[in-house]
């Protein structure tokens, strides 16, 4: 055991996740009314956009964050930008392509001024020096954006998207420059995740309660199944992940990502269900969003103790439930009644699966 020291969750980090509320749910709102192929692709790219920034304040605040008055008041900054970010995400391309462009290079702005201050506070460490490289080219990228969008040099289509979406996936290259284990606080940047999360679990449980408050039935099976969700995403990543590691968290972050768009899905189904006219579809969204969920639980067990970790066996056979369970909801799809019958039994059968399997290993 490496006897690690839980780094606490700040009150303004709880703060800055505020604003978060917001951005879920103009994300959920891309995918109300007429279903198209550019309005569920800029879901899923507004997805990461606003995830990036949020994942990189999170790394910034777990390694080297000190919760001082520099912190306080870039972080309150962030919130402002990425909330006003979050009210041009839309497909609605060139009328909001620029300020959108200019929100997120103010975000990433604020981060690398965040390294540069806490580097002239303390040292410019190694660490702090690569950050402040990384995140000053992405602000002077995103800003050359700005110009070639104001100059009309680019004409912004949802391909553009793509070009926002870029930062997320540079931690596979750019961070192994340092050894991330080192400076990751993980218990801390674990908690991080699980909050983002219960977050967007209650943009779920307003989806559910507002929708079905004249229809408690319907409304009861969808909050119960929901929560059977809930309480597996806890007990998985509060009682099996070992909270005691120094590990590279970069799959953390992915699989997370992945699971927030999976439960955003399952919210947007849950609304669209309740209308006849969008039945099937509603029913689609649940089904994707329930595997994408489960698919990116199951990669987080690769953080679990030794004894709750997944056997090739063990994986093969969750794999092999999730492929069960989607394919009897896709056969029922155009079924209401019996599809969001079966659909509770599932969810609860999954989670007294999971108790009976881990109360087994924890007798052996």
């Amino acid at each position: 055991m490496s006897n690690l020291v839980a780094k606490r969750v700040s009150n303004y980090e709880l703060f800055f996740d505020l604003v978060f509320v917001l951005a879920v749910s103009n994300l959920t709102g891309l995918l109300h009314g007429e279903l198209t192929s550019k309005s569920f692709f800029t879901f899923i790219a507004a997805n990461l956009v606003i995830m990036s920034i949020w994942i990189f304040e999170t790394f910034y605040m777990n390694s080297f964050g000190e919760r001082d008055l520099r912190d306080i008041l870039t972080i309150t900054a962030l919130m402002f930008a990425v909330g006003n970010l979050s009210f041009h995400i839309s497909t609605d391309y060139r009328a909001h392509a620029l300020p959108f462009a200019f929100l997120v290079t103010i975000s990433y702005g604020i981060i690398a001024l965040q390294y540069v201050l806490r580097g002239r506070a303390s040292s410019f460490t190694h660490e702090i020096k690569h950050a402040i490289r990384f995140m000053g080219s992405l602000t002077l990228i995103f800003a050359l954006s700005c110009v070639a969008i104001l100059s009309k040099f680019w004409f912004f289509n949802e391909l553009s998207l793509l070009f926002f979406v870029a930062p997320i996936f540079l931690p596979l290259v750019s961070h192994r420059n340092y050894d991330q284990a080192r400076i990751i606080n993980f218990p801390h940047f674990l908690e991080r995740l699980q909050l983002i999360t219960i977050i967007t679990f209650g943009e779920t449980v307003v989806a559910i309660l507002k929708t079905y408050q004249d229809n408690i039935l319907i409304g009861g099976i969808f909050f119960f199944g929901m929560a059977s969700l809930f309480f597996l995403y806890i007990s998985q990543t509060f009682l099996n992940i070992n909270h005691d590691q120094r590990v590279r968290v970069t799959l953390l972050s992915y699989v997370h990502n992945a699971l927030l768009i999976g439960l955003n899905l399952f919210t947007v189904g849950i609304e669209a269900i309740s209308n006849s006219h969008h039945r099937e579809l509603g029913a689609t969204f649940i089904i994707i969003g329930i595997a994408i969920f489960y698919l990116a639980l199951m990669a987080t067990s690769t953080y679990n103790q030794e004894r709750y970790r997944l056997t090739l066996v063990g994986s093969l056979i969750y794999a092999l439930w999730i492929s069960l369970v989607s394919l009897t909801l896709y056969i029922l799809r155009e079924q209401f009644l019996p599809f969001i019958i079966f659909f509770l039994i599932a969810m609860v059968m999954s989670a007294w699966l999971f108790i009976y399997e881990r109360q087994r290993r924890l007798k052996n």
